[in-house]
């Protein structure tokens, strides 16, 4: 139950601050919204439709309607590709490769998460950078029942200065063994359910 109310609070959090990164742009410097003689709206629209979908999928994940959720978030990916949006690209690339392991396509589920490492790493998101690296581990480890230690690659993305962003990410999904802080053994995973989080 604990870890329920935790990931619920994590996926309200996310969803916050999803949509403060998805709110569509103020009108130009001279407050014209109109182009060269046509209008802006469908275009300042479609962040703001990204988001509600974003939403809906989320709601579709959490009720367990993984198909529903995955033609959501293809909708979503492409209306943030349409308008450059590379944050919300990458955590609904994030979502698809959730979505597709919980669908039973693991090696589809670790190409998305690794199309959204790609982007994250370039835009320099650090928590969402550990965050897929993890969930592409975790993935690994459930395939193969087989132990694999965290990435070597998640403790170089952070610095001195990122401990904080370390700490939250660790309580954000309650699992202390992201990036352990010594020498602490790492576990594996005992239920896929409690492993992924949706971003």
């Amino acid at each position: 139950m604990r870890s329920q109310t935790k990931f619920l609070s994590f996926l309200i959090f996310s969803l916050v601050v999803t949509a403060s990164y998805t709110l569509p742009a103020a009108a130009n410097s001279s407050g014209d919204t109109n182009f060269i003689g046509g209008s802006n709206n469908a275009i300042q629209n479609q962040p703001l439709q990204a988001t509600q979908l974003f939403k809906q999928g989320v709601e579709q994940y959490r009720s367990h309607q993984y198909q529903d959720a995955l033609n959501t978030y293809q909708q979503v990916l492409k209306i943030y590709r349409e308008v450059g949006d590379e944050a919300g690209e990458s955590r609904t690339l994030h979502n698809l490769g959730i979505i597709s392991f919980y669908l039973k396509e693991p090696a589809q589920a670790i190409e998305l998460l690794q199309q959204s490492l790609n982007i994250r790493e370039k835009i320099n998101d650090k928590v969402g950078t550990a965050r897929s690296l993890d969930n592409i581990r975790k993935i690994k480890m459930l395939q193969t029942q087989t132990m694999v230690s965290p990435s070597s690659e998640i403790s170089l993305i952070f610095d001195e200065d990122d401990k904080p962003a370390l700490r939250s990410l660790d309580s954000s999904t309650g699992d202390k063994n992201i990036i352990p802080e010594s020498n602490d053994p790492v576990t594996p995973p005992s239920d896929e359910k409690e492993v992924l989080f949706i971003w």
